[in-house]
Order: C-alpha cells, then structure tokens, then sequence
C-alpha cells in the first residue's frame, strides 16, 4: 500500500513542478512569404499549437526594447501574436508593433530572444 502511496505522492509532486503558463505565442518567421493574408485573427488558426510564455513581463520587455519607427503597421502580414494576461501585442512583418498609436519597431532576432527569455517556445534562433 505504500509503495502505491509514494506513486501517487511522485506524480503529484511532477505535476505540480510544472511551469505555470502565464501567455502565449503565435509565430510565422518574418522573412515567410504567405500567399493570404496574416491577420491578428487569422495567425492563431494558422498555428498548431502557441508556444506558451512561462515568466510574466514578455510585452513590457518586448515594447522596452523597441525603437521608434515611422514605418506604418501591416495588419496583413501579421508575424507574431502575443498575449500575456490581458495585454495583447502584434508585430508585422518588418517588426513594427502599433502601441496604442505609437509605431515601434525591433528586429527579428530581438523578439526571438525577448521571447524565449520569457517561456519554453521552440522559435528557431
């Protein structure tokens, strides 16, 4: 009975270890050329599964770590979505986020690295 016991006590104690999931990613690699359009809406249906972000402050790391831009966000060619908590944020195709009307920018590998500081996503780097 006890060995069935510690069993059951393994399998809780592995269970609970695992990280808490705290947002998602969804991913298409800037330089993909994509015969339809990638719209926020469409980019999750696009995706198999999101990476998930297991350590908060993604968006907050990702907007510090863009510079200010004058090129126009492409709400067709969306490249990323990613949601942490309530917050949402969309980057296009040539790294232009729109913060509440305000154009960032950042380059690929900059938001790979943001990304995967901040969760287990199998991004290519």
């Amino acid at each position: 009975m006890s060995k069935w016991l510690a069993v059951f006590l393994l399998a809780c104690v592995a269970f609970t270890a695992q990280a808490k999931e705290v947002g998602t990613v969804y991913w298409v690699p800037f330089q993909i050329q994509t015969y339809l359009p990638v719209t926020v809406d469409d980019i999750a249906t696009m995706m198999d599964a999101p990476c998930v972000l297991t350590s908060e402050g993604a968006i907050r790391d990702i907007v510090e770590a863009a510079k200010p831009t004058q090129k126009p966000f492409n709400g067709n060619a969306v490249r990323a979505k990613i949601s942490e908590g309530k917050a949402t944020l969309v980057v296009d195709n040539q790294g232009t986020l729109n913060m509440g009307g305000k154009m960032l920018a950042m380059s690929e590998e900059t938001l790979k690295e943001v990304v995967l500081k901040h969760g287990g996503c199998p991004i290519e780097k």
